[in-house]
């Protein structure tokens, strides 16, 4: 398991900050080397997608639990709007079927971790056995 904030910042992939929006600014090509080379491997984080991998992964999450989730976690009005709205209009699963064709996505709203990872390995399960065929 990879925190792709983490790896960028031992990458020397952090290019800046993002004063505006209260983010880092990532070169996600420097890191793509660095990032075929793992295997079997789980990449985490809101800018995991733009990464090379064989299977994306995207939790969704109902707007005003999400809400409540950013603002308990202190980030400021402007941020949570932004990624509430994000959400609103599925940008990151958006993104993530534009750049890969396996993506499998698990609504987060009402389910803990546990449960989460359950989920997620069954329908990995299932995507494997349809992409091997009968």
């Amino acid at each position: 398991f990879v925190e792709v904030n983490g790896l960028a910042q031992q990458l020397r992939a952090v290019r800046g900050e993002d004063r505006k929006r209260g983010s880092r600014v990532v070169d996600t090509r420097k890191m793509g080397p660095a990032v075929r080379k793992m295997r079997r491997v789980v990449l985490a984080g809101h800018f995991a997608h733009e990464l090379p991998c064989d299977c994306i992964v995207v939790l969704r999450c109902g707007l005003p639990e999400l809400r409540k989730r950013l603002l308990g976690r202190g980030w400021s009005e402007r941020k949570v709007r932004e990624n509430v709205e994000a959400e609103l209009f599925g940008v990151v699963e958006g993104e993530a079927r534009e750049k890969q064709g396996r993506v499998i996505v698990v609504d987060a709203t009402r389910t803990g971790a546990e449960m989460v990872v359950k989920e997620i390995m069954q329908k990995l399960k299932a995507s494997a056995k349809r992409s091997r065929g009968p």
